[in-house]
């Protein structure tokens, strides 16, 4: 006897590593029950194995409720009877459990409207490539090729569908300079609906990749004489229940606010132990390098790309809009990240921190002692350095908002992945190529 399809849902979350993990229950489930259980472990694996990381504060014992949000529910445009929910862990008394990293997120949020009644808008860049059943890339061209993007386009324009389908807006899609690279940029929004949906946009890439037999690699460094792919994202804020956009000001310095020069200054202070939750895989700083385009040293400029945090130029007659930060790619958990550097920036309010002069050059072509004085200090050369300033004082700050166990979770996993593969390259490529 037929029976009815059965429609299922992807249960949806980020690890600790970068990693998208689901669960899939039957749709009737997901609507009339409390979640799933799942282990308090699954926060604690590293990218390379499902083995939990040491004095991480999570091991066999425990669990939580892992709870789609309803208003996250879409539908998969390839499959009619799947569905993706973003979920939130739940301890067992119903409340987010300390280490559910939307749920940090979420906490960030509130405290940045309580206490400067500000909403953070961002939007993500993200690069990917594209590669053949037998391990090569899908091609070798430019960036900004057309033909690239031809030879491309129905996997790229199929992406560009679907994600509109899923109400996920797209602004840009092009080749980027890697062999096989490519980079789609999502619209502007609210934070925690952008980390829902650049989850959602690498579930989408990669799923309408492998329906025409490619695959896809988010990994930040896949060739030492090739780009990177990073994540970059764009940032500004707006008054609680106002669309004006108040990080520019044409009659402030710079063109930027008070307010946005303060955020910078708190995101530049703490950019080096900032590393540890957006570039937080070993892989991530053999990306960073010196005249890379990618950002090596503590620096803001003008539509500058060697700065790590660029002033964008996209207003009317050139006036700033927001600022790029470039020290993020995939093996980034979005919603730790965004927390951290909402951490960062209230900082920066709370101080009234001074935003250094710009750098309008790149920074390695500065004499080392005149950078120096001018506190253009490079980044962490490894995790393992990064890790250390997180340990210390300057870690602090981020163990009091993001709260001291998900920082300890953090080190303990930041470690073992650089025990394992700091410094090691060709390690990294064979061992984390499809992992992120």
């Amino acid at each position: 006897m037929a029976t009815k399809q059965t429609e299922l849902v992807r249960l949806l979350f980020c690890d600790a590593s970068g990693g998208r993990r689901c669960r899939v229950i039957p749709k009737e489930t997901y609507m009339t029950s409390q979640g799933i259980g799942i282990t308090k472990a699954v926060m604690g694996l590293p990218s390379f194995e499902d083995v939990v990381v040491k004095n991480g504060g999570v091991d066999a014992v425990g669990e939580v409720r892992l709870i789609g949000d309803p208003n996250t529910l879409v539908r998969l445009p390839w499959s009619q009877f799947s569905y993706f929910a973003l979920c939130n862990m739940y301890t067992h008394d119903k409340n987010i459990w300390e280490l559910c990293p939307r749920g940090v997120l979420m906490q960030s949020i509130e405290q940045f409207k309580k206490e400067f009644q500000l909403e953070l808008d961002v939007g993500y860049e993200i690069e990917f490539l594209l590669i053949n059943q037998d391990g090569t890339p899908l091609n070798n061209y430019l960036y900004g090729s057309s033909t690239a993007y031809e030879e491309a386009s129905v996997v790229i324009e199929e992406i560009y569908h679907s994600l509109l389908e899923m109400g996920i807006e797209v602004d840009q899609l092009h080749k980027e300079s890697a062999p096989g690279q490519y980079e789609i940029v999502l619209h502007y929004g609210p934070v925690l609906s952008l980390c829902d949906k650049l989850l959602l946009a690498r579930e989408v890439i990669t799923a309408i990749a492998l329906r025409h037999k490619l695959k896809v690699s988010f990994i930040p460094k896949a060739s030492v004489t090739a780009a990177g792919n990073g994540n970059h994202v764009h940032v500004s804020f707006r008054k609680i229940g106002f669309p004006e956009n108040v990080f520019p000001d044409t009659n402030e310095k710079y063109g930027i606010s008070k307010l946005g020069q303060f955020f910078m200054a708190g995101i530049l202070k703490h950019l080096q132990v900032l590393t540890n939750f957006t570039v937080p895989s070993p892989n991530s700083f053999s990306r960073l390098k010196p005249s890379c385009w990618s950002g090596a040293f503590v620096c803001w400029g003008l539509d500058n790309r060697e700065a790590p945090v660029r002033l964008t130029s996209t207003g009317e007659n050139g006036q700033p809009t927001n600022f790029e930060l470039k020290l993020m790619d995939a093996s980034a958990n979005p919603y730790v990240a965004m927390a951290a550097l909402l951490t960062s920036g209230m900082d920066g309010l709370r101080s009234q921190l001074s935003l250094p002069d710009p750098v309008c050059i790149d920074p390695a072509g500065i004499k080392e002692e005149e950078r120096n004085k001018k506190g253009i200090i490079m980044l962490p050369q490894t995790i393992g350095e990064a890790v250390k300033m997180l340990e210390k004082g300057e870690g602090d700050i981020f163990r009091e908002a993001l709260g001291p166990a998900l920082v300890k979770l953090w080190i303990a996993v930041r470690k073992r992945e650089g025990e394992v593969f700091d410094e090691r390259f060709e390690l990294q490529i064979t061992e984390l190529f499809y992992k992120f």
